[in-house]
């Protein structure tokens, strides 16, 4: 779904279990609009491809450590967050 304009972004609270949220409120039609997610063209054994061009010698890898790494900090911090109820900055 996607806002009609910036001015269009406030939702109507609705009621929830703790009350007023608009966290999970409906937008209404006049506020957002629906578009078709693009079709993306991919297959999974590419990856296993790259690895083992990689282990042969033939390719760099296309997942780099770093970008791996990142994604490993972000799930550490997901899980202090929820274990302490906190916001844990991560980079």
């Amino acid at each position: 779904m996607k806002l009609r304009s910036f001015e269009d972004m406030d939702a109507k609270p609705i009621v929830a279990g703790a009350g007023l949220t608009k966290t999970m409120a409906p937008r209404i039609d006049t506020t957002a609009t629906e578009e078709p997610l693009p079709r993306v063209k991919a297959d999974v054994r590419d990856f296993y491809r790259n690895v083992i061009a990689v282990i042969a010698g033939k390719a760099e890898p296309e997942i780099q450590n770093t970008e791996v790494m990142r994604v490993m900090k972000l799930m550490e911090a997901c899980i202090l967050s929820n274990n302490t109820s906190q916001v844990i900055q991560f980079e």
